[in-house]
């Protein structure tokens, strides 16, 4: 009996140190797994890898080589191997295509060596002029590719929407302008909308105050400059009364589209013709150029327009230095709408194709004064 007891006790301690070791192998896999998932998440993600510093002597020349995780970056020729040596030196890829190399500290080296300048993501902390404003990703008229601006806006038109543009260009060469939604309403508002007939419940189904009130759908309102997206977002009603400022390049032909209401659905309508339309959010906006001399900031209305019949206003930006030059001698509050002999003046200068009416030109005041006599005069005959 005591035989039979150790060994049936020698039987269990084995099977338990096997359990064990099995466990341990298992805990050991499930690491080793664990591990191999995390590495291919960081590829997958881009993460970068410890930068190796190598040094190749090639006919005679040094250079040095950084090793991340994607490819190896080669720097000019040097007689050195520390890298501090090369940060105003060229580099280029395996490829021998230049590249724009930047080199600084920071207390958070893991998050920021995982950006990149030039990919049409705007990083704040490369949107300064030494890293040319994070390789032009930060304004729309230098960002290249297809990310650009994608998602940029967090708290457009003081917080009321999201949506694509760049709130944080401040390149040189570019200038604010702002849109202001003045009024939001249905097109199937009372002050839109006026019926030829009486409202029949009993053909209509709905009550006429309950058919009224039915919710348009968010309105696409969109800004491109030069051919190029500065903003997009879809409009709420919430968004009435508010604004949203951008910067775009200075001159810049724009164009401002959103959703034309058409003539059929809003005015003086049959109940029968429009009862099976869908309405759409009826807007009016103010379109202005900001500009800034001395600390002192002027609002230069550019368009108030509204959407009705209407889904595209093109308008062409003043050049500032215009502004400079011209303020001693009109009105810079008027000095957009093309009425009255001075802003055809203006609207000439601005179109001229000959290169000669830029503002360095020491006869610009002369030839403003000119061409506001000419068209005064309604001469035919072109200038």
């Amino acid at each position: 009996m005591v035989a039979s007891s150790k060994k049936n006790s020698k039987e269990e301690e084995e099977a338990t140190r096997a359990e064990e070791e099995k466990l341990i192998v298992g805990k050991e896999e499930i690491k080793r797994k664990d591990e191999e998932k995390e590495e291919e998440e960081e590829e997958a993600n881009g993460a970068d890898e410890e930068m190796v510093v190598e040094k190749y002597p090639e006919d005679s020349y040094s250079f040095l080589s950084i090793h991340g995780p994607r490819e190896p970056l080669f720097s000019a020729e040097t007689d050195t191997f520390d890298i501090s040596s090369s940060f105003d030196e060229s580099w280029v890829s395996s490829s021998g295509s230049p590249l724009e190399m930047y080199f600084f500290e920071s207390e958070h080296k893991e998050y920021y060596c995982k950006l990149k300048v030039g990919d049409g993501v705007c990083d704040d902390i490369f949107n300064k002029i030494e890293y040319q404003y994070d390789g032009g990703d930060c304004c729309s008229d230098t960002c290249a590719g297809s990310s650009c601006g994608i998602g940029g806006l967090k708290n457009a038109f003081y917080g009321y929407v999201s949506g694509d543009g760049f709130p944080d260009c401040q390149r040189p060469g570019t200038v604010p302008i702002s849109i202001k939604l003045n009024n939001i309403t249905s097109s199937r508002d009372p002050e839109l909308l006026v019926f030829s007939d009486d409202w029949l419940v009993e053909f209509m189904g709905i009550a006429e105050d309950e058919w009224r009130a039915e919710s348009p759908d968010n309105l696409h309102f969109s800004l491109d400059c030069d051919g190029k997206n500065v903003f997009a977002v879809y409009v709420e009603k919430e968004m009435a009364g508010q604004r949203e400022t951008m910067r775009v390049r200075d001159g810049a032909n724009c164009t401002l589209v959103t959703r034309r209401i058409p003539e059929e659905i809003i005015g003086t309508q049959s109940t029968f013709d429009v009862f099976d339309k869908y309405p759409i959010w009826s807007i009016d906006y103010t379109i202005t150029n900001l500009y800034i001399k001395s600390n002192r900031e002027m609002e230069i209305e550019i368009s108030s327009e509204h959407n009705k019949g209407k889904e595209r206003e093109n308008f062409k930006l003043i050049p500032t230095c215009y502004f400079d030059k011209l303020q001693d001698h009109t009105n810079l509050s008027s000095i957009y709408p093309a009425v009255g002999p001075s802003n055809e003046a203006i609207d000439w200068l601005v179109d001229n194709d000959e290169q000669n009416s830029e503002c360095e030109d020491e006869n610009f005041i002369e030839r403003y004064a000119l061409a506001s006599m000419f068209f005064a005069m309604n001469l035919s005959e072109e200038l």
